[in-house]
This record gives C-alpha cells, sequence and structure tokens, in this order.
C-alpha cells in the first residue's frame, strides 16, 4: 500500500513536471515570437531612418549642385551629379536631378570641354583629363566622342597611367571602328604593350 501511495504520488509529480515543462516551453516559444517582432520593428525603423538620412544628403547634395550651377561653377555641378548618377532616387529627388542634369549639361558642357580641350592642347594632361572625362559623362553621344575619348586616353599615357591608357585606346578601338582615331589607337596600344613585354 506504501509502494502504491509512493508510486501515484512519483506520477502525480512526474505529470506535474511535465506540465510546468510544457508551460515553459510555450512562454519560451512566446518570448522568442516577440523578440523576433521587436527586432523586426528595430530592423524597419533602422532601414526608414537610413532612407531619410540617405535622402536628405542626396537633397543637400542637389541644392549644392544646384548652387553650383547658378554660380557658373559648371565642373563641380557636373562632377556633383556624375558622383550621384547610381544612387538610388526616389520620383521627387529623380526629378530634381534630371533637370539639373540637362541644364549643366546645356549651359556647361562646352564650357568644361573647352577648357580641357585647351589644356590638352598646352600638354597639360594631368589638368586636361579631369574636364575631359565629365565631358564624355555628361553626353557619351557627342559627334567628338570618338575624339574625346581619344583624348583621355592620351592623357592617362601622358601621366603614365597605362592601364587607364590602354581601357582607354581600346574603347576608342572598338566603339568608333571607322574614325580616324581608332587607327591611331591601334598604334599606341602596340607601343604600350610592347613596352610591357619588354618590361616582364
Amino acid at each position: 500500500s506504501e509502494a502504491g501511495n509512493k508510486l501515484i504520488t512519483s506520477e502525480k509529480s512526474t505529470d506535474k513536471n511535465s506540465e510546468q515543462a510544457k508551460i515553459l516551453i510555450e512562454e519560451n516559444a512566446k518570448l522568442h515570437e516577440n523578440y523576433k517582432n521587436i527586432e523586426m520593428e528595430l530592423n524597419n525603423t533602422k532601414s526608414q531612418l537610413n532612407y531619410y538620412k540617405n535622402k536628405h544628403d542626396i537633397l543637400s547634395l542637389l541644392n549644392e549642385t544646384e548652387t553650383l550651377y547658378k554660380n557658373r561653377n559648371y565642373e563641380k555641378a557636373a562632377s556633383n551629379l556624375i558622383r550621384m548618377k547610381n544612387m538610388k532616387l526616389d520620383d521627387e529627388l529623380k526629378t530634381e536631378f534630371d533637370k539639373l542634369w540637362s541644364e549643366v549639361k546645356a549651359k556647361g558642357l562646352w564650357i568644361i570641354y573647352n577648357d580641357g580641350n585647351k589644356l590638352y592642347k598646352q600638354g597639360k594632361y594631368k589638368e586636361a583629363l579631369p574636364k575631359l572625362i565629365i565631358t564624355s559623362e555628361l553626353d557619351s553621344s557627342l559627334d567628338i566622342m570618338p575624339w574625346i575619348t581619344y583624348q583621355i586616353a592620351k592623357c592617362y599615357k601622358a601621366t603614365n597611367d597605362n592601364t587607364n591608357a590602354l581601357i582607354f585606346f581600346k574603347k576608342v578601338k572598338n566603339n568608333y571602328p571607322n574614325s580616324e582615331y581608332a587607327s591611331y589607337s591601334e598604334g599606341m596600344i602596340r607601343e604600350i604593350e610592347s613596352k610591357k613585354i619588354n618590361n616582364k
């Protein structure tokens, strides 16, 4: 009888422990679920904050660019726009960006190019290079793009950056095969590549 009572008490104790274990498991699952929800909300808040911070930064950059444009500092305005070209912009910012891009391109493109071309002709390749690159990025459909691309390649070569020189000479050869600069570029490519071989 005593042994039977001990067995019943032991079974009751086991059932009670098992019940408590179930409750603990359920509470743990609820806590885990709450934690996941809080973590998700926190991540959403961080994303929103990042979005507004980025939007604020982009808006500041657009405002700065507009001021530069109004002050006729076309080169810096164009540099800012080129930097922003691959940023994610919402519709409002994209409209503002496109408007500024058109204005800078319309009024500043030839001023920037003429400055670069003048420096190029004076043999000031290092100073000419950024102006020529900006011109090519502002409007890659210009009729004189074969010449501008060739000028960029020559500037790189003159400043001993043969890696970039090769890239741009090849760009002239591949993108503008019917231009006179394609054959000039081919000669330059051979010259750079033979120097590479001789230096090995």
